[in-house]
């Protein structure tokens, strides 16, 4: 590490402080300092206000390469005047100045410099670029130095000097508040390229600098025999490079090759489809390029969904929906040679190749039925339906098979169901219709539904029914019903009773003398019945209505008494031990 310190002092008649020394670098700078980037050894000039409490001017002085400040004066313009010595090509120099470059080669030699601390002049900013970083050797890069003003909206104007690593290679005067610089003669390795501002009567100076790093030139790239394309079969590629004594490193998993990369000593076997990058290297050279290229092998390649299927319980004895796995052809020749076969850990169904006349194929617990024939061409499909159907109570693990002409062949699912065993569920009776109406001696129908609910119901279901009309019968067919998983019905007769009718072969004498006993009522004077009570006279009428239909008996052999309309509800009982439910319906009897 350098010397650092202050090395000169004074004060001007406002009490401004100056003060000035050799600095290691991280040094407060202000805008409008004439360096604002330092290095190790780096000399410095600050201005602090009266109180010392804030900079009212401070910049590095010397540029990059190191400046020693040892003696310092200031007159009564704010202008300070700084003497020293340094080892620096690039120390900044005016026109007219006594001596403009340090020919010492390295060595100090003594300055003397005048600085404005006054901060009148606006200040700037530089900002250097390259369009080609890294470069490789021989090609060019262009420097681009952009100069803008800290306030304001002038441009700055006057010129920028381009120094690399440490030597001025132009002065170039700004165009808008730009300049440029290009350059194709730097050497492999890195290099310090600063762009200074020198600024004029209006505008500060400020500089800014980058790193160039220059590469060798690459070697060729390498080339691959065949080519990359789509093949019938399998290839052997040989990779070679045009560059003299070039090392060839590759690889096939779509990895950026390197120098770790696999070092190629012959011809690749490539089997399938399969993608080669390699790059080159050789003494003198950078990496080559990468070189890439896609050998395509057609060949089938099976691709199945879903890869596994779960059935979850089912009842013994019964189905469940089908699943579908879908084989697709995913490669680009046709698949053939196509066998579907079924198995389980209990037992296996027996291995055979699916034709296109065949759709289905089982073991003990699983079916299945199949759109797949033999072949399946490039990018097509076709679909497996499978069903599980246990047999017993269990778990039942199986295996749904396909071999064919794939890579990878045969191809599995693993397939997953449990046989559970039957639950009794329960039932509920319902009629139709509701009601219905017949007359005395007729009949009248209903068909009555007894339907499992909450899972099948295999005993018998007796039916009954009660709140007949009186004398009224009732028959079903058939008498009892096994619902099992859906419903079972029953038609139900009730044969209403008939009229009842009275008959007499020998009528007897009294309703003839009954009516004429009545009908002598009406020959007596009326003023005599008057004077009979009323009583008297009514039932002299109801023994003559009496008789008259006594004579109507006789007289016809027999008499139906009229019969009055009835409602009936009807109970309708379905029942199995402990398990009874009742409906309704309505008949009327006319």
């Amino acid at each position: 590490m350098g010397v650092e310190g202050a090395f000169g002092i004074a004060v001007d008649s406002a009490e401004n402080a100056y003060i000035t020394g050799t600095t290691n670098g991280g040094f407060p700078v202000t805008p409008g300092a004439i360096q604002s980037i330092g290095s190790s050894a780096n000399a410095f000039l600050t201005r602090l206000n009266p109180t010392g409490t804030a900079l009212v001017y401070s910049t590095y002085v010397g540029g990059t390469q190191g400046a020693s400040a040892l003696a310092l004066a200031i007159d009564g313009s704010g202008h300070a005047y700084v003497a020293g010595d340094t080892y620096s090509s690039e120390f900044p120099t005016t026109v007219g100045a006594f001596q403009t470059a340090n020919n010492t080669d390295g060595s100090y030699t003594g300055f003397v410099a005048e600085l404005d601390t006054n901060t009148t002049l606006i200040g700037t900013t530089t900002t250097l670029a390259s369009n080609a970083n890294p470069q490789i050797a021989g090609q060019s890069v262009t420097f681009s130095a952009t100069v803008g003003a800290s306030s304001g909206s002038a441009t700055p104007a006057g010129n920028v000097v381009f120094t690399i690593d440490g030597a001025d290679v132009g002065t170039v005067a700004l165009n808008a508040g730009a300049a440029t610089y290009t350059t194709s003669s730097l050497a492999v390795g890195s290099h310090t390229v600063l762009a200074t501002y020198e600024g004029d009567s209006s505008f500060q100076q400020s500089s800014d600098s980058l790193t160039e790093t220059i590469q060798a030139a690459p070697a060729a790239t390498p080339t691959f025999s065949p080519v990359g394309g789509a093949y019938a079969g399998p290839q052997s590629v040989k990779i070679s490079d045009q560059t003299a004594g070039a090392a060839i490193y590759y690889t096939t998993n779509n990895a950026t090759p390197t120098t770790n990369s696999t070092l190629y000593i012959g011809p690749i076997p490539v089997e399938a489809t399969e993608t080669i990058q390699a790059i080159a290297t050789a003494p003198g050279f950078a990496s080559s390029a990468v070189a890439s290229a896609t050998f395509t092998i057609q060949e089938p390649v099976v691709t199945l969904a879903p890869v596994s299927l779960g059935f979850g319980s089912q009842t013994e004895g019964t189905s469940s929906p089908a699943q579908t796995v879908t084989v697709q052809n995913s490669g680009n020749a046709s698949l053939s040679s196509i066998a579907i076969t079924l198995s389980e850990s209990s037992a296996s169904s027996s291995v055979r190749k699916i034709s296109s006349a065949e759709t289905g194929i089982s073991s003990q617990d699983y079916s299945a039925t199949t759109t797949c024939g033999s072949t399946l061409a490039a990018g097509g499909s076709c679909t497996v339906s499978v069903t599980f159907s246990p047999t017993t109570t269990g778990s039942f693990p199986g295996t749904l098979q396909i071999s064919d002409n794939a890579s990878g062949s045969p191809q599995t699912v693993p397939l997953s169901g449990t046989g559970t065993a039957p639950v009794q569920g329960d039932f509920t009776v319902t009629a139709s219709p509701s009601s219905a109406m017949t007359t005395y001696g007729s009949s009248a129908q209903f068909t009555i539904n007894v339907t499992a609910t909450g899972g099948p119901y295999s005993s018998s279901v007796s039916l009954s029914a009660s709140g007949l009309p009186a004398g009224a019968t009732a028959s079903y067919s058939p008498t009892s019903v096994i619902p099992g998983n859906g419903a079972a019905s029953s038609i139900l007769t009730i044969k209403a009773a008939p009229l009842i009718a009275v008959k007499s072969r020998n009528a007897p004498l009294w309703p003839f003398g009954s009516s004429a006993l009545a009908l002598l009522f009406f020959t007596i004077p009326r003023r005599l019945r008057k004077q009979w009570s009323r009583r008297v006279i009514l039932a002299l009428l109801m023994l003559a209505s009496i008789s008259a239909a006594a004579v109507l008996i006789g007289c016809g052999g027999g008499f139906a008494l009229p019969q009055p309309t009835t409602n009936s509800t009807i109970t309708i009982t379905a029942a199995n031990g402990s398990d009874v439910h009742t409906t309704t319906v309505q008949l009327t009897v006319n």
